[in-house]
């Protein structure tokens, strides 16, 4: 009986061993777990303060700084929360750290400001083609018996400098 208590024992020992050893391990999944699911929350108001800002920007034709702001820091938020879940920072966010500082500035955005209007799809010079190409050619195709022009600027692929001289 006395072999099978020691047996017992230390069976016991070595898995509490074990469970001592990964004790920081269980902790982390723990704290990533919150933040996974504070992750989730955060991201479902940022989304809907997006839509606001839509809203507002749809309205008023310029963005609300607040909700810009907030969006901002919620962004980073966010960034430092998915950083601890990823084991790729060890400082623990905002509940159970500090509060997140700026990572950069946010920009300055107008989008009152016309922009240009041109077609990204549509032919960049005169809808006509050259007198010297055939109908059906590609811009990277030469007519028969030519051979395709190159600019003057134009190296040969290969062409070493060093090589000639």
């Amino acid at each position: 009986m006395d072999q099978v208590k020691a047996v017992l024992f230390a069976v016991l020992n070595a898995c509490l061993n074990f469970i001592l050893a990964r004790k920081k391990i269980g902790i982390y999944f723990c704290f990533a777990a919150l933040y996974a699911i504070l992750t989730g929350m955060v991201a479902f108001a940022f989304l809907v303060l997006t839509l606001l800002q839509g809203i507002v920007l749809i309205i008023l034709t310029q963005p609300n700084g607040a909700i810009k702001s907030l969006n901002h820091r919620l962004t980073v938020y966010i960034y430092r929360m998915l950083r601890f879940i990823a084991l790729c920072e060890t400082q623990k966010p905002y509940p159970f750290g500090p509060v997140p500082q700026e990572i950069e500035p946010a920009d300055e955005v107008d989008l009152r400001v016309e922009t240009p209007e041109t077609n990204m799809f549509g032919p960049k010079g005169p809808s006509k083609p050259a007198a010297d190409t055939e109908p059906g050619a590609s811009q990277g195709d030469a007519p028969e018996g030519k051979a395709p022009e190159q600019p003057a600027d134009s190296v040969p692929m290969g062409y070493d400098e060093e090589k000639e001289k």
